[in-house]
């Protein structure tokens, strides 16, 4: 579960220090932490996590859209591999977003 205006805020605050080209941001699941790492900067928040470590990547204007669209101020993603769709639930809500693919 993820304080979904924390989320925004980080996001949009990655969104504005990457270039046009490079709108992707790669979320990193680890223990107890979700690491949002761009190719001009990185956050990290606090969260329960207790999987295996995942990377996934999405494209932030959609990530953003999607996000400031779910009148619920809680968040939970879903999702079982990196380039697989991604639900991203609150309440009775549950929104879908694509991944992208992201070559190191």
């Amino acid at each position: 579960k993820l304080d979904k205006a924390l989320v925004i805020s980080k996001l949009e605050l990655l969104n504005i220090t990457t270039d046009d080209v490079y709108k992707y941001c790669t979320f990193v699941f680890d223990k107890d932490k979700l690491g949002l790492v761009t190719k001009n900067g990185e956050s990290e928040i606090e969260i329960e996590y207790d999987e295996e470590p995942m990377k996934i990547s999405f494209y932030i204007p959609y990530l953003l859209s999607v996000l400031k669209n779910i009148d619920s101020e809680v968040i939970d993603f879903g999702f079982t591999a990196p380039l697989s769709p991604c639900l991203v639930q609150a309440g009775q809500e549950t929104s879908l977003i694509m991944p992208m693919q992201v070559k190191n």
